[in-house]
């Protein structure tokens, strides 16, 4: 019997704002700020404002991530901090970043609580609609 190829169950680019499809990449490092982008990029996803992507699929090229770069027309990295992970990792594969939002930088403190309070989860989300970073 042939093993069951695995696929991503997150779907197709959506279509944001101004009909852009947009792909969104968290940092998702352990800290609040960290956890803070990827339940912002739930909460984009959520509201329409494009779709969800796997960050660590980029550097290994999995074929749903690749998929999604492909049909995107933006790709939105929100990173916790200015190490800039998210935005390094696909830089790093020659993908070109169209927004880059670092959570730091909106005034919201790095530290090691994993859960993130809904407002500053609010903040980011905002900022990101209104194209900090673009």
């Amino acid at each position: 019997m042939a093993k069951e190829e695995e696929k991503c169950v997150c779907g197709g680019p959506g279509v944001g704002e101004g009909g852009k499809k947009r792909v969104i990449f968290p940092c998702a490092g352990a800290s609040k700020t960290g956890q803070m982008t990827n339940h912002a990029r739930v909460r984009l996803a959520m509201e329409g404002y494009g779709i969800m992507a796997c960050t660590a699929g980029i550097p290994i090229r999995a074929p749903a991530t690749m998929e999604k770069v492909e049909k995107g027309e933006e790709l939105v990295a929100i990173d916790r901090c200015p190490v800039a992970c998210a935005r390094k990792v696909l830089e790093q594969q020659n993908l070109k970043v169209g927004q880059h939002v670092i959570v730091t930088s909106l005034g919201i403190k790095k530290t090691g609580e994993l859960i993130p309070k809904e407002e500053e989860i609010e903040q980011v989300v905002e900022a990101v609609w209104r194209g900090v970073g673009a």
